[in-house]
């Protein structure tokens, strides 16, 4: 009787694992510029500020979902900008801003599985960008 209570106790355990999901987003700064990447937020109190050193990658979001699915999304913020070490204004995104767009993420974003229900999105910004 103990074994099969165990052995239905340790089913139920393994039912009830999830193994869930997680996602790495990284930005590649391959310019030969310091930037400050800001996501700019006036509804809500989320802005946050990204430094990254010249030609290094740099993670921007670690994350880990018990259920459903993991997505990478940005619509949080009204825009996002990035500026030099001197504090000059290099581009502006908007979630509208035609060509390259940090928002769109299924465009512009890299996507891997380097292991089972791990995602790592990556972004790389080159000096075209400034252009």
């Amino acid at each position: 009787m103990k074994k099969t209570l165990f052995i239905c106790l340790l089913m139920f355990t393994l039912i009830g694992c999830d193994p869930g999901e997680s996602m790495e987003a990284i930005i590649n700064n391959s310019t030969n510029k310091n930037l400050s990447i800001f996501f700019d937020s006036e509804i809500n109190d989320f802005d946050m500020q990204l430094n990254i050193e010249s030609n290094t990658t740099k993670e921007l979001l670690n994350f880990r979902a018990n259920t459903g699915g993991v997505i990478l999304s940005f619509r949080d913020y009204d825009s996002i900008y990035i500026k030099d070490s001197s504090n000059e204004i290099l581009k502006v995104y908007k979630a509208d801003t035609p060509g390259k767009n940090i928002y769109n993420v299924d465009e512009y974003w890299s996507v891997s599985e380097p292991s089972k229900n791990h995602f790592v999105y990556t972004y790389e910004i080159t000096e075209e960008d400034f252009e």
